[in-house]
């Protein structure tokens, strides 16, 4: 019996995104995390509007990828059902699935990076 190495469906360029993705993710953190702690500590203190924008652009990222995500697996049901997809296509429709619906936070998560470097090294 010879053993098969598994190797996933992964390209190049979605490796690529998901680092970058990744990168630009936790500069967000680092630059929102002080905000975050300082409205958390003092419940009497108002939400800073960074915290406000943060949970309502994670909520509305959230409901974009859903939606593709959503519109996406039916897409890939409907090719299952008559025959148009083939076992070794599976894993790499199910992969661009997750890279499509990841597309919206992936979006916001490089504009905040930017913006909030931005806003820090120009002492806006």
């Amino acid at each position: 019996m010879s053993l098969k190495r598994f190797t996933p469906h992964v390209t190049p360029a979605q490796l690529a995104k998901a680092t970058e993705t990744a990168q630009f993710a936790a500069t967000t953190i680092a630059f929102r995390l002080p905000q975050f702690l300082y409205d958390t500590l003092d419940p009497t203190h108002p939400m800073s509007a960074e915290t406000q924008r943060a949970f309502s652009e994670k909520a509305a990222a959230a409901m974009e990828g859903s939606v593709i995500a959503a519109q996406a697996w039916q897409r890939l049901w409907i090719d299952m059902a008559f025959g148009r997809v083939g076992p070794n296509d599976l894993s790499r429709k199910i992969m661009k699935i997750a890279d499509d619906s990841a597309a919206p936070a992936r979006r916001r998560v490089k504009a905040n990076a930017k913006r909030l470097t931005g806003k820090h090294l120009h002492g806006k």
